[in-house]
């Protein structure tokens, strides 16, 4: 297929499109995010190198993250002062070259969902109504405050424009600090700003016209909604629908961003792998359809084939795909010259954006794309022929081995890959068993197809004897062999007192749940040691193949360990909780441990002592840190040689590809 041929196969998806004054030279979009790569509110190198590697990509239209404009709250771009203006000249310097769009997201903070923190302020509101994610009770802004805003909104935008970017985005959802005076459930004012969904609405009203005035009718304007609170007595998709009417009808606004849930269901915000493709597109195409602006709708759009699908149903305009792009930056123009099967695909983990945005890292990576957030230094983009090509033998057919092989082959070297099972993936592939989250084996067909692509030799049900990959005249040896589940009973809160009667009753470990029979009818004690998603899959399996688990912890609930974020359980792991703890085949036994084990089940006891509870089952299945398969100080084999991966510790995901990547990458 040529490549005017596939860009056929996407008419709505490749055809322009104009917001207000400006030209979007197709419709695929990155609706706006947090990326950890601003620093004392300023755009750094590293942030400009990450939007222009997708702005070569093929990218139409970018909305930069979270703006501050006013002294309340800073935001990450710090756009109420006039130093950000030279940062905005030179990061459109390196993207308008390559014809992508750049608005900017302004942002009057995360209001009610705001965390006090020791000098701060208290969190600010429409009115005095916690919230779950932070639960202070915040401040109502006064009217005075109020008139601050709008003008801090105005310069903010001007600034922008004196910039050269291309637009503004105002953010009036998401339950933030705007959104909390257009929901009833948080404006309980009975000034001109509560009361009537016109009173809702007047703040933000009044900052589109102010913004207009400032920016001139030239200048797109648009503001970003969720479609749906998530919450009884909240905004739902209909009362929406009237607001971008209204505001369309009686301001100057140039088009619609339309995202999804609030505070009360912070899930809808940030769709992991158990959300469907398009999860949001019931409630976005009611308000898209109740107006003729240019309408932006997000919510895992993975492919074209799915953005093509909604545009050409009249459902949106422009479809954000902003995990897929952070997976792969040039999605857009690898498919659209016929190569999709070259596009490394977003598995919905959110290892390392949300969770490296959120949690500790405060950084945006990837867990499958390595050159995600080091786009100045790393990644496909720097791959360089290699100056001497190599025999390269990659002993293991996991994530970490997959890459290896992959990059080695890409700069040129002559690469073997030894697989000792009969099926490449490793770990990932027991993934695909999960009845929720099946995506996050996705990649395993982008390296395999990689693999077939680039001529590397792929041997599986093959050993390998280290000692003899010199005697096949390989230079280089990469050991990827991963790790595998211990199986000796050993508890991570109490390593030093074994298991009474370990090997009375049938044990099992993940990969024999995940990629064995169906236990259907069976009582199976499942003992998550790791409080990652690994047990959260097991327990999903066995439950939907109708067995009865007891999922016994240290911890005190559910998945405590799945990359923290700052709003930590909820937004990650409560929808899984909702979908297990509903079952009546799931119970959960928190803060407990393995006491003693016989033939008729286990016995558990609290970490805080008491008499210990005789669960009846017919298995033990025991979810516990697994260990290297090899070892560092393996024998050596006489040639060069690389240990990656969980075999050299085990870690992430994340870790052992850019592990891999990084190791290909320097022989």
């Amino acid at each position: 297929m040529t490549a005017t041929e596939t860009v056929s196969s996407y008419p709505n998806v490749a055809a322009p499109m104009m917001i207000g004054s400006v030209e979007l030279k197709n419709r695929i979009v990155r609706t706006s995010h947090g990326s950890g790569m601003v620093v004392g509110g300023r755009i750094t190198d590293e942030l400009i190198a990450y939007h222009a590697e997708r702005a070569k990509g093929g990218v139409a239209l970018t909305i930069l993250e979270a703006a501050g404009v006013h002294p309340s709250w800073v935001g990450e771009i710090n756009a109420g002062t006039d130093e950000i203006i030279a940062d905005f000249q030179q990061l459109v310097a390196a993207t308008s070259p390559h014809g992508m769009k750049v608005f900017q997201q302004l942002w009057l903070g995360p209001g009610p969902n705001g965390i006090w923190y020791n000098g701060a302020p208290a969190p600010l509101s429409a009115s005095a109504v916690p919230v779950p994610i932070s639960g202070y009770m915040p401040q109502p802004v006064s009217v005075d405050q109020l008139d601050e805003m709008v003008q801090a909104m105005a310069d903010a935008a001007r600034r922008c424009r004196d910039g050269g970017l291309d637009g503004v985005e105002i953010h009036s959802g998401h339950g933030y600090l705007l959104g909390s005076f257009l929901s009833p459930i948080t404006n309980r004012r009975d000034d001109d700003y509560g009361g009537s969904p016109t009173n809702r609405s007047r703040f933000l009203r009044r900052i589109v016209d102010a913004v207009r005035a400032e920016v001139g009718d030239d200048f797109p304007v648009g503001v970003r909604v969720s479609a749906d609170e998530g919450v009884a007595g909240g905004l739902v998709a209909a009362d929406v629908a009237e607001l971008v009417r209204d505001l369309h009808n009686n301001c100057t606004i140039d088009f619609v961003d339309i995202s999804n849930g609030t505070q009360f269901k912070i899930d809808q915000i940030f769709g992991s792998a158990i959300a469907p493709h398009m999860y949001e597109m019931p409630s976005s195409a009611v308000v898209a359809s109740a107006t003729d602006l240019p309408s932006i709708v997000t919510g895992r759009f993975l492919t074209l084939d799915e953005a093509e699908q909604v545009i050409a149903a009249g459902e949106a305009d422009l479809v954000s795909m902003v995990r897929a792009l952070i997976a792969d930056p040039h999605l857009v123009s690898k498919t659209l010259a016929g190569n999709d099967k070259q596009v490394r695909p977003c598995i919905g983990c959110n290892q390392g954006c949300l969770g490296g945005v959120r949690g500790p890292m405060r950084h945006l990576y990837c867990a499958v794309n390595p050159g995600a957030g080091r786009e100045a230094d790393t990644g496909d983009a720097h791959l360089a022929p290699a100056p001497s090509p190599r025999r390269v033998a990659v002993v293991g057919g996991g994530p970490a081995g997959l890459e290896a092989a992959r990059v080695a082959a890409e700069i040129g070297h002559s690469v073997t890959l030894f697989e000792k099972s009969a099926h490449l993936g490793g770990q990932l592939r027991y993934t695909r068993f999960s009845p929720r989250r099946s995506d996050t084996a996705a990649v395993l067909g982008f390296w395999e197809a990689e693999l077939e692509r680039l001529g590397v030799d792929v041997r599986l049900e093959t050993t390998v004897d280290p000692g003899g990959i010199s005697a096949e005249g390989f230079d280089d040896l990469i050991v990827a062999v991963g790790s595998e589940p211990r199986r000796d009973g050993m508890q991570l809160w109490r390593p030093s007192e074994p298991v009474e009667g370990w090997g009375s009753l049938p044990t099992a470990s993940s990969w024999d749940i995940l990629g064995g029979e169906p236990r259907a009818g069976r009582s199976v004690v499942l003992y998550d040691d790791g409080g990652r998603y690994e047990a959260i899959d097991v327990a999903g399996k066995l439950v939907h193949d109708g067995a009865t688990v007891y999922f016994v912890t240290p911890f005190f609930t559910f998945g405590t360990r799945v990359e923290a974020t700052e709003k930590g359980w909820e937004d990650r792991i409560r929808p899984h909780y909702r979908h297990l703890s509903t079952n009546e085949s799931f119970q959960l036994h928190p803060n407990s441990q393995l006491s003693r084990i016989d033939a008729s089940g286990v016995a558990i006891v609290s970490l805080d002592g008491g008499q210990p509870v005789h669960l009846e089952s017919d298995e033990l299945v025991m979810v516990t840190a697994n260990i290297p398969a090899i070892g560092p100080d393996a024998p050596s084999s006489g040639v060069r040689r690389f240990v990656v991966g969980d075999g050299a510790g085990v870690r992430t995901l994340e870790a052992a590809v850019l592990e891999a990547h990084q190791c290909a990458r320097n022989l």
